[in-house]
């Protein structure tokens, strides 16, 4: 969200082909931080498809991730676990929501 409340998308490009989700979200990540340098955001959000364990001993299983930032301080991290379960049909897993760490609007040292 940009500094005056308008909704827009942004997006990685490390001009090579084909770049990795790591690297991607690394660029993503600097993409916006160069935003906050011009003052033009007031709140970010990434979305990806992931595979987690809820705790060593489950297997992994596919999920969205949602990291949500705003530059007033406040971070979550929302996990949404499925599974596929037919074509076109998936089954959606309990919703989590945790406090996250910073990664775009970080405190200057």
């Amino acid at each position: 969200m940009s500094a005056d409340g308008e909704v827009s998308y942004v997006a990685g490009d490390t001009g090579d082909e084909p770049a990795g989700a790591p690297v991607l979200l690394q660029v993503l990540e600097g993409a916006l931080r160069a935003m906050i340098k011009k003052d033009e955001l007031r709140a970010a959000g990434i979305c990806v498809d992931i595979r987690f364990a809820s705790s060593p001993e489950e297997p992994k299983t596919d999920a969205i991730q949602i990291f949500l930032e705003h530059r007033e301080g406040n971070v979550v991290n929302v996990l949404l676990p499925y599974k596929k379960i037919a074509p076109g049909q998936i089954s959606y897993g309990k919703l989590l929501a945790v406090r996250g760490e910073p990664k775009i609007f970080l405190i200057p040292q």
